[in-house]
């Protein structure tokens, strides 16, 4: 983690996603209809980066957003060809979005890849086990 930035992390699941960042205060959680994996990462990358074009005083930040996705990571920095046309939708979407938050509101957006044992807020936000488990 970044401490001179803001941290996002997301994941996802065949049946929905989770966005988690402690700088932000946020805890979202939407179940998606059912997906392949990877559709199912990139919805989550395209949903935060939405919300973050959607703040209006969100200007001037360093924004590292982080998956245990390698694939979306490779694909969206561009290391890997995004083959797939489904895929291919979700990845110019994404693109395209960044493109707003860095022309309109100077953002710098870095996307990681991390273990997945570095992801659990997400991966349970995403399978819809958080609230449960805080239930407890």
């Amino acid at each position: 983690m970044n401490k001179d930035a803001i941290n996002i992390f997301i994941d996802a699941c065949t049946t929905g996603i989770g966005i988690y960042s402690p700088e932000l205060g946020w805890l979202y959680s939407q179940k998606i209809s059912k997906e392949t994996n990877n559709k199912a990462e990139w919805i989550a990358l395209n949903t935060t980066l939405e919300f973050l074009n959607k703040i209006d005083s969100f200007t001037d930040e360093k924004v590292y957003i982080y998956t245990d996705s390698l694939l979306v990571v490779k694909q969206f920095n561009e290391n890997y060809r995004v083959k797939d046309e489904n895929l291919l939708i979700q990845f110019k979407q994404a693109k395209s979005v960044e493109m707003m938050l860095k022309i309109n509101k100077n953002v710098n957006l870095t996307l990681l890849h991390i273990r997945g044992s570095e992801n659990t807020h997400a991966d349970k936000l995403s399978r819809g086990t958080y609230f449960k488990e805080l239930m407890k």
